[in-house]
C-alpha cells in the first residue's frame, strides 16, 4: 500500500487525490496488521517491524528506480 500511495504521489499532482490515497492506504494497512493481532496471528512487534521494513522497501525500490530513470534521460 505504500508503494501504491508513493507512486500515486510521484505520478499525479492533486494535492486532495494524494492524501485521499495516503490515508486510504495508511487505514488499510493499520486495519490490516491490527486484524491480525487481534486474532492472534501475530504479536504486535511482528506488525510493527513488518510495516516498517515493509514501508522502507517499497520507498527504497522506488527511489532506486527514479535515480537511474534520471541518469538515463
Amino acid at each position: 500500500m505504500v508503494f501504491f500511495a508513493f507512486s500515486y504521489s510521484l505520478i499525479y499532482n492533486n494535492r486532495i487525490s494524494k492524501n485521499v490515497v495516503w490515508i486510504a492506504a495508511l487505514l488499510g494497512v493499520f486495519l490490516g496488521c491490527y486484524f491480525r493481532t487481534l486474532s492472534g496471528k501475530h504479536f504486535p512487534t511482528d506488525v510493527i517491524v513488518g510495516g516498517l521494513v515493509g514501508s522502507l522497501v517499497a520507498v527504497g525500490i522506488l527511489k532506486l528506480h527514479i535515480s537511474k530513470r534520471i541518469e538515463l534521460e
